[in-house]
């Protein structure tokens, strides 16, 4: 969606069904399924950056130290945005919202799991256009939320669960770029012209 410039998180090409299940009523992520992406409604809160680390190097009793550079890599994500229920679609949508965060954490596990042993999902981060975050991948570390006592909640009758008429929603997403990837497309001078928006590189 070259043009829709609103935070979301959506599934890589092929991978919907394991990160936001069957395309199925059925399903409690069916709102999220439908369109492949978790979108927040209203202009959300974002903190990111990049680190240097250096170690510090210095010759005996010299009135200096010197730093060496070790690596660089970009700061943890920081997203947090608010979620409202006024109507039933709007309901039923912030439940799978909030089911979401829950599945997205956990691995594959158990004797009836064909997958069994595969670590969380890789998912793609976008917000603000080409030179802001275009699809870059990232794995979502920690979420958390407060269910208040002085909202409403509002009835989701297909899975006999109750939601807030508002709540804020907080995650902390990490970039997980393939090594390979890194090796075979990074390119600091492209990167700094702005060239590499469509490989997902912040």
């Amino acid at each position: 969606m070259a043009n829709d410039l609103r935070c979301s998180l959506r599934a890589k090409s092929g991978g919907v069904e394991n990160v936001f299940g069957a395309r199925s009523e059925s399903n409690i992520l069916f709102p999220l399924a439908q369109q492949n992406r978790l979108y927040f409604p209203y202009t959300p809160t974002v903190q990111a950056g990049s680190t240097a680390e250096y170690d510090d190097y210095a010759f005996a009793q010299s009135a200096y130290k010197y730093p060496s550079y070790v690596k660089s890599y970009p700061k943890e994500i920081l997203v947090s945005g608010d979620f409202t229920a006024q109507t039933v679609p709007e309901a039923r949508y912030l439940l799978a919202v909030m089911h979401f965060f829950k599945s997205i954490l956990k691995p594959y596990f158990g004797a009836s799991s064909a997958n069994a042993g595969t670590p969380p999902g890789i998912i793609l981060f976008n917000y603000l256009g080409d030179q802001q975050f275009n699809d870059v991948p990232v794995i979502v570390k920690d979420y958390s939320y407060t269910l208040e006592p002085d909202v409403d909640y509002v009835y989701v009758e297909a899975f006999n669960s109750y939601v807030p008429t508002k709540l804020n929603i907080s995650i902390a997403l990490e970039t997980y770029y393939n090594p390979r990837r890194i090796r075979d497309d990074f390119n600091l001078d492209d990167f700094r012209e702005g060239k590499l928006f469509s490989r997902g590189f912040i």
